[in-house]
């Protein structure tokens, strides 16, 4: 994993420079509204502990060691983000949960060096996980990791580099998502709250507006498609991730298929809010639904943004069957309420969705500009290249 290090540096495993605590299982039963915030992965945002889903637990002299200290890093330790990582900037009082591996240097090495260079191997660490549905992170593998250290001087210069250019990173991605903001917004303005209606629009049912199209095809009918996984679309802003062709893919079930008319929802976990609106043709997992509009009644812009609404978001998500893996049925969202609105007005909302993405594009192209920049300064960071 790592090569001859540079001049004056040295490399050490991780277990020598630092304290690894695995997290405590708390019970569900004893969760409270207020109290000492628990880290779950949900939280790791970004790079970031993110308290605003939170669920808390009492005070106990007991969960000392599970308390979680600023500047300590923690990492996924199984799961689909396993690997994830975020570092603690936060000087509340915080319990660390099952599943979350934490991470407190305990040498002459800075805990944001550190963590930036674990940034950068987050491929070697998901390789350590394994390959199978549910990866996990072993502590001991982790403890095992080669860090190269520089002198402390040096230290402070790759995090000074680095923290920049993450900086602008986090500023382009917030841009980003004022304009995503923007849009819920203008919905909201448009069309006002489609729970409470307060522009007394005739209401009708899903089914009259848009159809859900599950046509399936089978593994062997496959050839060269677009194949879009759940974990394709990125939560609350529906923005691409990343897409797969068909011939790179194990494919073993059916998929459904679907066109650049329609909108592909995820029915999966609906409160992650996973709405895409595609530019092309292609196949979708079974957990996603295709929805085709019906031209005279509806514009795909209106009803994805109708199920993009967070009081939408918040109904659907109430309305699901299976615990451990929530599914919107079809048919609950055939018969949702929505209202009949002047497809003219519908019309205006689709130009400006139209704009707004244009724009988007070009600042997402700035976005993965500052990312490919930051990673270059990574891989010459830890060679010794930065001075």
């Amino acid at each position: 994993m790592i090569g001859n290090a540079p001049d004056g540096w040295k490399v050490k495993e991780l277990k020598l420079i630092s304290l690894f605590i695995n997290g405590y299982a708390f019970k569900s039963s004893k969760f409270l509204d207020e109290g000492i915030p628990i880290i779950r992965i949900g939280n790791l945002v970004n790079n970031k502990v993110n308290l605003n889903d939170r669920i808390c637990y009492e005070l106990d002299t007991k969960l000392e060691p599970y308390e979680v200290l600023p500047n300590d890093i923690l990492i996924a330790m199984s799961g689909a983000t396993t690997g994830k990582l975020a570092y603690n900037t936060l000087s509340d009082k915080l319990y660390l949960n099952q599943r979350i591996g934490l991470i407190r240097v305990n040498t002459n090495v800075l805990s944001k060096y550190l963590f930036n260079f674990l940034i950068g191997k987050k491929d070697y660490l998901l390789s350590l996980a394994g390959g199978s549905a549910q990866p996990n992170l072993s502590s001991t593998d982790i403890k095992k990791l080669k860090i190269p250290i520089p002198p402390l001087k040096q230290q402070e210069k790759i995090v000074k580099v680095l923290d920049i250019s993450s900086s602008l990173i986090e500023k382009q991605k917030e841009l980003i998502e004022s304009y995503d903001l923007f849009l819920k917004s203008k919905f909201i303005e448009m069309f006002g709250c489609p729970i409470k209606n307060p522009m007394g629009w005739e209401m009708t049912t899903f089914n009259k507006l848009a159809i859900i199209k599950t046509t399936s095809i089978k593994p062997d009918n496959i050839t060269n498609e677009l194949y879009i996984a759940l974990d394709s679309i990125e939560k609350e802003t529906g923005k691409l991730l990343v897409s797969y062709k068909s011939e790179n893919e194990d494919i073993k079930s059916n998929k459904y298929i679907f066109t650049s008319d329609m909108i592909l929802y995820g029915k999966l976990r609906p409160y992650l809010n996973k709405v895409l609106l595609p530019n092309f043709s292609g196949i979708c997992s079974t957990d996603i639904l295709p929805i085709e509009v019906i031209k005279d009644n509806s514009t795909k812009e209106y009803i994805a943004y109708y199920l993009r609404n967070n009081k939408i978001v918040e109904l659907l998500s109430n309305s699901v069957s299976g615990a451990n893996l929530p599914r919107v049925s079809p048919k609950i969202l055939k018969y949702l309420k929505i209202a009949k609105t002047p497809i003219e007005l519908q019309n205006k909302f689709a130009s400006i969705v139209e704009r707004i993405e244009i724009i988007k594009d070009k600042e997402n192209k700035k976005l993965n500009n500052l990312e490919d920049l930051h990673n270059s300064l990574m891989q010459k960071a830890f060679k010794g290249e930065i001075e």
